[in-house]
């Protein structure tokens, strides 16, 4: 990404005297699937939407696991966000709301919780732990596939 803006360096510090400063930004290439199939095969990728319609931000996420790869996308509303999540995720038997073969669970933040984070939290590590234990039962099932292979 780096070498993307380096042609939009300044040569020079900016001087104070020259006036307002215009910033622009540029769009880059989502880059956390090829990051983790370069980097770390066996990672957990979250990522995070926010929109401010419910139906779009919902698309928007099963899009992402979908088609970048994700495991796990916390969605939310601008208008709720510190009140009300999304966890979007690729279905497994047996579990939550499921459409098109994502599972998708509403997370509330009931009064007595400050901080929705804090529900959110638990629920990554919970997703975590499941990753893990299917990455760890993958690889051991290939390693046995292998090892048969060569008897």
């Amino acid at each position: 990404l780096h070498a993307l803006v380096r042609h939009a360096q300044a040569e020079h510090k900016i001087q104070s005297a020259d006036g307002p400063l215009t910033l622009t930004l540029t769009k880059v290439p989502k880059m956390l699937s090829t990051i983790r199939r370069c980097w770390c095969p066996a990672a957990m990728l979250v990522s995070f939407k926010l929109e401010t319609d419910e139906q779009l931000l919902l698309r928007k996420a099963c899009g992402a696991v979908e088609g970048q790869g994700i495991h796990l996308v916390i969605a939310n509303e601008l208008h709720s966000r510190k009140d009300r999540v999304w966890l979007v995720q690729q279905a497994v038997a047996a579990q939550q709301q499921q459409a098109a073969g994502m599972a998708v669970q509403k997370v509330e933040r009931p009064p007595h919780v400050a901080v929705i984070e804090e529900l959110l939290v638990a629920e990554v590590v919970v997703r975590h732990q499941q990753h893990m234990r299917r990455a760890a039962t993958a690889a051991a099932t290939a390693a046995a596939a292998l090892a048969g292979a060569r008897d």
